[in-house]
Formats: C-alpha cells, sequence, structure tokens
C-alpha cells in the first residue's frame, strides 16, 4: 500500500503529535482512556468501535492497521440521535448539522482522529472529542516522517518507535523533549535544507526559503513572488485587503518552509525575526515587514554542524521516503521512481551525468541531461548533501527507509505533460527552472490561483516587466506593462485544453470597455495600475492549449472593441519568457507578438 509520507501540510502541535504516538503505546494512560472512554462514548456501535478498541489492546499496537489509525473521512455520518446523546444538541440542530453532512457530521472512525480533540466547541462548552480524518492523518505521517512511528508498506501497519515513546513520554517543553524532537529532526532532509539555507544566507522570509525547498518546476512545490506580495501589501487600501493577501498568498513550498521552521523556533535551533523587506512593485520600492522571517541560533548551527558531518559525532542518516520524491505533480509515481534510481546511481558511487543517464536507461529511463541536474538539483533542495566535483556527483548521506513499495508497478511511461516539460526544459537556458511549474498547474483544474500568481511571477519577476495579479471579482486575473504597451490578462487551468467560451470573450470585452473608459461602472478601478505612459493596450488568454472556436471568439473581441490580443499555450508561455530574456524578442517586439489575432506559437 502506498502512503504518502515526508511533507506534512498541517502539524503543529508537540501536543497532538505526542498524544497520536501514545495512542498506540500499550497502557499507556491516554491508550486505557481511549479503549475504556472515548471510544466506547463517541464511537457509533454500527460502526468500527470494536475494531479500534482491538486495534490498540495489547501487543496489538505493534501492528496497529493505517485506515483504524486515521479513519475514513466523511463516509460514515451521525444521525440525529447521536449526535444529541454524544455532543449534547438539541433536536433542531442536530437535525440541521445532519442536513448538511459532510465532514461536519462525519462520525468518529480513527485511533488518531479521537486521540487528538478538534477545535469546535460543543453546546456544552466543551471542544468536539475527535476531529477530522485529514487533521489526524497529518500528525501520522508527521510522527511517520521524523522517525517516531514506524510504517511497515507491506502490512500497511503501524508501531511506535523507542525514539517516539520516548519523545511522547517526556515532560512538555522539557530539554528532553527538545533533545528527542531534535534528534529526530537531523534524520529529517527538509529540516536540513532550512538549517543550511539560513546558516548560508542570513535571515530569511518563508518566501525566501520557500523558493529553494523542494522539487524545481513542480506542482506541490510553489512560492508566491514576493515582489507580488510585499507590493500588494503595501498598496492595499483597507484592513481587509492586507488581511486576504497576508492569508491567500502563501504556496506549498511557502507553508512547508513556515511550519518546519516553526519546530525548529519551538526547539531552540532557530529565531522567528520579522524582516523589513522592499521589492521593487509597478516600477517604485515598497516596503513591507514580513513577520514570518527566520535566523538560525547558535544552537541550530552547532546541530547542522553535525548534520554535514563536521563533528566528531560524524552525519546523521536521513530518512527518506519513496512518496516524498514527488506530491501534487501529473506523474507522481513515474518522477518518484526515476528520482529513486537516481539516487541508487549516486548513493555509494560517484558518477557524471553521462554514466547517471546510462544507469537510468538501463532502468527503463530515457532522460535528457537537462532533466538529470534539474532532479540533482531538487534533491539537494530537499535536503540532501550531494558532492558535486568535475569527475561526478555523490551522496554523502547515510539514507534510509528508502524503497518502491511492493505494490507500486516499474512506472516508466511519461504523460504528454511530463514529454512537453521534459523538451521545453532543455530549451531554457536564461528562464529559472521553477517556472516549468507552469506545465503542470495549466493543465490542473483545481490550481486556478496557483497559476495566476506563478505566470504573473513570470513577467514581473523573471522577465522585469511591471504589473501584478488581481483576480478577485470585476477584475481581470492581472496585467502588465513595459514603457507605453500594456496587457489584460486572464489565466485559465484546464485539463483538457481551453475553448475560450463567447461567456469568457464577453468577460475580456467588459474589461476592455472599462480600460477604454475609465469611469464609475466598475468602482475597484484596476486599471488604475496601468502605467501613465501606457498608451497602447492589448489583451492575452493563457492556458494549458486551445481547442474548439476560439478562433472565432478571438475575432468577436476584436469587432466588438478593435483591440487586438491572442491566446498563449502554458508550453509556448516559457518558450515566450526564453526569447525575452535571452534578448532574441526586445520588449517593443514581444509586444507585438502577443497582438497576432490568433493562437501564439514560438519557434526556437
Amino acid at each position: 500500500m502506498s502512503r504518502t509520507f515526508g511533507w506534512i501540510q498541517d502539524g503543529g502541535s508537540f501536543d497532538n503529535l505526542k498524544s497520536v504516538i501514545l495512542s498506540i503505546v500499550p497502557e499507556s494512560r491516554l491508550n486505557q482512556r481511549l479503549r475504556e472512554e472515548l471510544i466506547p462514548n463517541f464511537v457509533p456501535d454500527r460502526f468500527n468501535k470494536y475494531e479500534l478498541i482491538d486495534a490498540i489492546t495489547g501487543e496489538n499496537c505493534n501492528s496497529v492497521p493505517y485506515d483504524l489509525f486515521k479513519g475514513f473521512g466523511s463516509g460514515k455520518q451521525l444521525t440525529v440521535e447521536e449526535n444529541v446523546n454524544m455532543f449534547g444538541y438539541s433536536i433542531d440542530q442536530a437535525r440541521e448539522i445532519v442536513s448538511k453532512g459532510g465532514r461536519g457530521n462525519a462520525a468518529c472512525s480513527g485511533i488518531a482522529q479521537i486521540a487528538t480533540p478538534a477545535q469546535k466547541r460543543l453546546p456544552n462548552g466543551q471542544n468536539k472529542p475527535y476531529q477530522g480524518d485529514w487533521q489526524a492523518e497529518c500528525f501520522i505521517r508527521w510522527a511517520v516522517s521524523l522517525g517516531f512511528i514506524e510504517y511497515n508498506s507491506e502490512s500497511d501497519t503501524c508501531k511506535v518507535s523507542d525514539l517516539g515513546q520516548r519523545f511522547a513520554e517526556s515532560d512538555n517543553g522539557s530539554d528532553e523533549e527538545k533533545s528527542l524532537f531534535g534528534e529526530a529532526m537531523l534524520s529529517y532532509p527538509p529540516a536540513c535544507r532550512i538549517l543550511q539555507l539560513l546558516s548560508e544566507q542570513g535571515h530569511l522570509t518563508k518566501f525566501e526559503i520557500g523558493r529553494q525547498l523542494g522539487f524545481i518546476g513542480e506542482a506541490g512545490f510553489t512560492s508566491v513572488s514576493q515582489s507580488l506580495y510585499v507590493g500588494g501589501i503595501d498598496t492595499a487600501t483597507t484592513p481587509t485587503e492586507r488581511t486576504e493577501i497576508r492569508q491567500n498568498f502563501e504556496g506549498s513550498s511557502d507553508k512547508y518552509a513556515r511550519m518546519i521552521a516553526g519546530w525548529l523556533c519551538q526547539i531552540g535551533w532557530v529565531a522567528k525575526v520579522p524582516k523589513k523587506v522592499t521589492e521593487n512593485y509597478l516600477g517604485a520600492p515598497h516596503t513591507t515587514t514580513i513577520g514570518q522571517s527566520y535566523m538560525i541560533t547558535q544552537r541550530g548551527q552547532s546541530y547542522l554542524n553535525r548534520v554535514m558531518g563536521r563533528t566528531r559525532h560524524g552525519r546523521s542518516t536521513k530518512r527518506v521516503f519513496w512518496n516524498m520524491l514527488a506530491t501534487a505533480a501529473p506523474d507522481a509515481n513515474y518522477l518518484r521512481n526515476r528520482r529513486y534510481y537516481i539516487i541508487q546511481s549516486i548513493k555509494s558511487t560517484r558518477r557524471t551525468i553521462e554514466e547517471i543517464k546510462s544507469y537510468l536507461y538501463q532502468n527503463g529511463y530515457e532522460l535528457n541531461e537537462a532533466t538529470i541536474a534539474d532532479d540533482i538539483n531538487s534533491l539537494i533542495s530537499i535536503g540532501l548533501q550531494i558532492d558535486r566535483t568535475a569527475n561526478g556527483f555523490l551522496i554523502k548521506d547515510v539514507i534510509s527507509n528508502l524503497s518502491i513499495p511492493n505494490d507500486i508497478d516499474a512506472v516508466t511511461q511519461r504523460t504528454d505533460i511530463s514529454v512537453i516539460k521534459d523538451e521545453v526544459r532543455e530549451q531554457l537556458r536564461n528562464v529559472n527552472h521553477r517556472y516549468l511549474v507552469l506545465l503542470d498547474l495549466s493543465y490542473d483544474n483545481s490550481s486556478n490561483r496557483e497559476f495566476e500568481l506563478e505566470t504573473m511571477s513570470l513577467f514581473t519577476d523573471e522577465l522585469n516587466y511591471q504589473g501584478l495579479h488581481l483576480g478577485g471579482a470585476r477584475r481581470p486575473d492581472g496585467l502588465f506593462y513595459k514603457d507605453t504597451n500594456g496587457v489584460i490578462v486572464d489565466t485559465k487551468a484546464y485539463s483538457n485544453g481551453y475553448n475560450l467560451p463567447i461567456t469568457q470573450a464577453d468577460e475580456m470585452i467588459r474589461y476592455i470597455e472599462e480600460n477604454k473608459n475609465r469611469g464609475d461602472l466598475n468602482p475597484n478601478q484596476w486599471w488604475e495600475h496601468f502605467g501613465e505612459n501606457v498608451s497602447s493596450f492589448s489583451y492575452l488568454f493563457i492556458s494549458s492549449e486551445f481547442r474548439g472556436h476560439y478562433r472565432d471568439n478571438i475575432q468577436y473581441i476584436k469587432n466588438r472593441t478593435d483591440y487586438d490580443g491572442g491566446v498563449l499555450n502554458s508550453k509556448n508561455l516559457l518558450l515566450f519568457a526564453e526569447k525575452v530574456n535571452s534578448g532574441v524578442l526586445s520588449y517593443e517586439d514581444s509586444f507585438q507578438t502577443l497582438r497576432c489575432n490568433d493562437e501564439i506559437t514560438i519557434n526556437m
């Protein structure tokens, strides 16, 4: 059974982490309470009550089924009577909760769920005694990733390690707790990566760390543009707008950076120190203070020296799970397997890129050198120590836990998206490869906001146009400009391509008319973000690819507004960026390229 370990989305409380561990420690106080009180009272007889009790009784704790540990989500719903009896709701309250269904009315079906109470307040003044399976699983993943719980992939079961039991039984806030957690962090590659970045680069924000953490140009490892964040905060006109930016401007790698740095703060290896940051935004410097910023402490530096093998203790063993070698990418299992073999190829033998390429080919993976180089750099970015010399690459860490699960086939075939990405990768010599993530995001229907943010970051941070992300009601997704030329941008993430329907053409026409008239029809006045000198405007739709009758609606926009524009797929967007960054396409010519009233194709 393949499970996801290595990257944790929502782990914060040491107390909850300890509770999840103690729940499967035989005869611990919490274990007894779960068996004798909590599970009997809050898991209905008609569900898996007795299975849960049996799973954490005596020697069974050495082999707890993962499904029973985590629970089963919203598939098991409570009745009105159960809500009344368990939580003290009135009949009317219970009926309303049941009518809404979903996670809010999910029954407890997992040990870790009831081991950690939720934040939701009940009518009796107490917190709801259990949380959802997603939150519970985050703590399980955290415990497994740090080695506090040992996971057996063949049997899909869990048991507590000696280190985990000692940590869970340590006094809260004690030196022993910090020492044991620190011992686990030494084996956790992303924590080592963050310590190294802070040691080498000093005071860093979560965005500055996030840009250097995780797999390069891949969905699941996005980082928000710090300049867009700083500029947005500094130019926001209301507290509500600032709050929205602070809450919503965060990529997945930024979140990992914030969370892991927070753990390191709790054990004194890192200090959270607000940082005053100045960034260029819309042609002018803007300044704000970012609270989620970090510095390494002297204690943290001493432990980093151990990680780097600079002390008598020697290097710590790194826990590297197969699952952490990719997360949300379209070809996750293919990528995990490919990176597994790259690690195997240089784990004990120094090899050049050519030799790694040959090793991969022997194992069924035909890759270009640019892709191999990006994967090696990405392995460094997740926290592995790789020695690079003229004679090749060699992993300096001792690695544990890395194996391909038995139920995973030998995945050697890529989807079209990955094929396109590796082809484009070879041609991007002047554009940061982190923007290859635009290919993944453009084909993911659930990634519209990330696609918007990364697209505008490409234009502003990478290509040095002036511009910003807008989004929201009655505004285009973004705009950019240079000198007298400006472009209105609309991005669409679609898995099967975008046909530019008439409704979206009409919406673009409305934006164009608002920009022309600049009156009071739209109170948010988004057009004011264009520079004062901009006098020549066009529009641009960006998506994964374009299908259907989109050309008819391009002509429709031209007929209605007399604006020129076009559509650009994510592959050609990256090639366009390469031509601009390399100087082959001047800024003036770049705007002319985008005004073809057709699909824009870039020949390299």
